[in-house]
């Protein structure tokens, strides 16, 4: 079976030491976990999560204003 191919700049993500998924007991909460943080923390992730948006057409740049954007804003 062949591996599934990735962008490597999610490769950033196989040297994340152990961190905790939660903050106390509950439900997990992606803005309290240490993973995520640590994750949203990568460059290499961060321009991923970006060119994505960009890619599927969920942000946009105006040219005018100079700044990005949501489509919905």
């Amino acid at each position: 079976m062949r591996k599934k191919r990735h962008d490597k700049r999610l490769d950033a993500a196989r040297a994340m030491p152990p961190l905790a998924n939660r903050a106390g007991a509950g439900a997990f909460d992606p803005m309290e976990s240490e993973a995520m943080a640590w994750l949203a923390s990568r460059p290499e992730i961060r321009s991923y999560v970006f060119d994505k948006a960009k890619q599927h057409g969920l942000i946009e740049f105006d040219r005018e204003t100079k700044t990005w954007k949501g489509v919905d804003y």
